[in-house]
């Protein structure tokens, strides 16, 4: 699957996740299909739906879990 959440649950048996890492990925789940798919709502288009703002939102959490990550991967070497 694509889910972060779910990612991050079994990830979490090796190592700890933070909650706010945990957070920023529910938010990602959050708009994962309805801003891709035409039909993702039963009218309109997802452009509809979703703001400048929440795409920023979506940039911003995503910017966050990478920095987890790359300091994650850092710190293992």
């Amino acid at each position: 699957g694509h889910s972060l959440t779910e990612f991050l649950n079994i990830l979490s048996e090796k190592i700890h996740i933070p909650e706010e890492i945990r957070k920023r990925a529910k938010l990602l789940d959050f708009y994962y299909i309805p801003p891709r798919y035409p039909n993702g709502f039963s009218q309109g288009k997802p452009s509809d739906y979703f703001t400048k703002n929440q795409a920023e939102e979506a940039i911003d959490a995503t910017d966050y879990i990478i920095r987890f990550c790359e300091r994650y991967i850092s710190k293992k070497k």
